[in-house]
């Protein structure tokens, strides 16, 4: 290629600002802060955040409450569930299960020795 053909290219290191440029940081409202503090999920809810007023009031419709209490009582029902049992005892379960199965699930080997 000839240099001619580059034409404007510009050749070197290539320089930076020395000062760099810093954006301004923006102040949250006053609103935004209430309204984030309302929405907190707490660990008794299990993560589930529940919008509130300004007034203390539950924004939530009834489906919306009746689908949080219905996922609250899963939630306790896995826990206890889980705490019913060592972990013996599901290594087990799992071994007896593997052990039920038909020969088609097993994996296969791979060698080609013979």
């Amino acid at each position: 290629m000839n240099k001619e053909a580059l034409g404007n290219v510009v050749g070197g290191k290539l320089k930076l600002k020395a000062g760099g440029i810093s954006k301004k940081k923006k102040k949250k409202s006053s609103a935004n802060v209430v309204s984030e503090g309302n929405d907190a999920a707490s660990p008794a809810t299990g993560g589930m955040r529940t919008p509130l007023s300004s007034d203390g009031k539950d924004l939530r419709t009834e489906y919306e409450k009746k689908i949080d209490a219905k996922r609250l009582e899963r939630m306790k029902q896995v826990v206890t569930s889980v705490a019913k049992k060592s972990h013996r005892q599901r290594v087990e379960e799992y071994n007896t299960k593997l052990s039920q199965l038909s020969e088609h699930h097993d994996i296969p080997r791979i060698a080609g020795g013979g």
